[in-house]
């Protein structure tokens, strides 16, 4: 595993600072990065997250209504943007696999920056 996957998911690296550095390199676009950066915000202040918590804030705090809301949210989990299990009827979302993407864009511009040191 990856120490910048270690470190975004311990909050040891600004999510929300690299997200908006780095969300062109994996994939997403300016609403889908606010999206995750929100949703990430509503993990962090709710203990209970439930698919209705997390539109009705997001349709609170975003310029996009209800049923986009829900579409964005099913378009980055069959992404692997977003984790959902349901274990005991009960969902659990999570941002592991962004944590993973963002991480592995770490780890390859390390990866360059060590190469280019060497070449030199």
């Amino acid at each position: 595993m990856s120490q910048y996957y270690m470190l975004l998911k311990n909050g040891m690296v600004d999510f929300e600072k690299l997200l908006i550095d780095k969300y062109s390199f994996i994939g997403l676009d300016e609403v889908e990065a606010m999206f995750l950066i929100k949703l990430k915000r509503i993990f962090d202040s709710n203990s209970k997250i439930s698919e209705i918590v997390i539109i009705n804030n997001l349709v609170q705090t975003m310029s996009i209504n209800e049923k986009q809301v829900t579409d964005l949210l099913v378009k980055l989990i069959n992404s692997q943007y977003i984790s959902l299990k349901i274990v005991d009827n009960k969902e659990t979302y999570t941002l592991d696999d962004t944590y993973k993407r963002l991480a592995s864009v770490l780890d390859e511009e390390n990866f360059e920056e060590e190469k280019e040191k060497n070449e030199n």
